[in-house]
């Protein structure tokens, strides 16, 4: 049993290490329009559902991943990971700057907070769901 668990978390180390070189480009929000009426509203789903109330970000374990899976924030801020899955747990692990995050094991509706004091590029993973790899940039 214990050969099984060093060989898992040998794998994931050696995903994270690949994954976290991948993606070099840096994040571009996407431009933001006003809508004055019901009318104007699209139809269509929305993609990053950031909601920023005093530096607080909101960001969801999805059953496809992290939603938002990358973003900007300021020092200070503070992000809150709900876990919006439909019936699995999560658990966040910071990765390259932010090594020190760690969640407990989350159950649906359950969240987990972190308010970042430096500037960095951190990558952050799901420990239950691996695939699901995210990325905020401190300003």
């Amino acid at each position: 049993m214990n050969q099984k668990v060093v060989i898992l978390f040998v794998l994931l180390i050696a995903v994270l290490v690949v994954v976290s070189g991948c993606n070099p480009q840096k994040f571009v929000p996407p431009a933001v329009s006003k809508t004055t009426s019901e009318e104007e509203i699209s139809p269509e789903p929305i993609v990053e559902e950031v909601l920023e109330q005093a530096g607080m970000v909101n960001v969801k374990f999805t059953d496809a991943g992290f939603e938002p899976s990358t973003l900007t924030i300021k020092s200070g801020d503070k992000i809150v990971w709900e876990n919006a899955r439909s019936k699995n747990k999560a658990m966040l692990l910071g990765t390259q700057g932010c090594v020190n995050i760690k969640s407990p094991i989350l159950n649906v509706g359950d969240n987990f907070e972190w308010t970042f004091t430096k500037t960095a590029t951190c990558t952050f993973v799901d420990g239950i769901l691996p695939s699901a790899i995210g990325k905020v940039v401190i300003e």
